[in-house]
């Protein structure tokens, strides 16, 4: 359950922030605030590594990368893979996208943890959420989080060691923003 709170106060936190930063947008119309984002080159990266992840395994894997806009950036289903482990990756992607959150740790949110009650009940609904292993942020060295990928096609523990796999493996430029 502490892992459970410890979302849950991250995300109130987040969208505490998004209030703030909006307000202050306002008193500040003209400023412009610069930040690292997603490129092309950087998610075909991630992409070739989260593969050669799979490949070392047997697996076969969808793989979507998406920006910190949830914007699909590169998508890649690999020979073999089940048609619709491509939606589901997409969808990993874009709620690690949009919560900068591992998808894995939803599940004790929503239907809660032995003896608890849910905290997050019904948030399952949302049409583009996902609940499951395979969804990861990315996120830099520094702090800013700018998309997420999502993996699909293996078994969840499988999709979100090959997502950290693969971010991992980005590490250096990461690193440098």
């Amino acid at each position: 359950m502490k892992s459970a709170v410890n979302v849950l106060s991250a995300i109130s936190l987040a969208i505490a922030s998004g209030l703030a930063i909006s307000s202050s947008a306002k008193a500040d119309s003209a400023s412009v605030v610069m930040k690292p984002s997603m490129t092309l080159g950087l998610a075909n990266q991630i992409a070739d590594a989260c593969q050669d992840w799979a490949e070392d395994r047997n697996l076969n894997v969808t793989i979507a990368i998406l920006d910190e806009g949830a914007h699909l950036l590169h998508f890649r289903r690999m020979d073999g893979t089940a048609v619709g482990a491509g939606e589901l990756s997409i969808r990993k992607a874009k709620t690690s996208a949009i919560f900068p959150y591992p998808t894995h740790e939803w599940q004790p949110l929503i239907y809660g943890e032995e003896g608890e009650e849910p905290i997050l009940r019904g948030v399952e609904h949302m049409p583009t959420i996902a609940i499951f292993g395979g969804g990861v942020p990315i996120i830099t060295a520094d702090g800013h989080h700018i998309g997420a990928i999502g993996v699909g096609g293996a078994s969840p523990k499988e999709e979100t060691e090959c997502g950290n796999a693969a971010i991992e493996a980005a590490s250096d430029i990461l690193r440098a923003h």
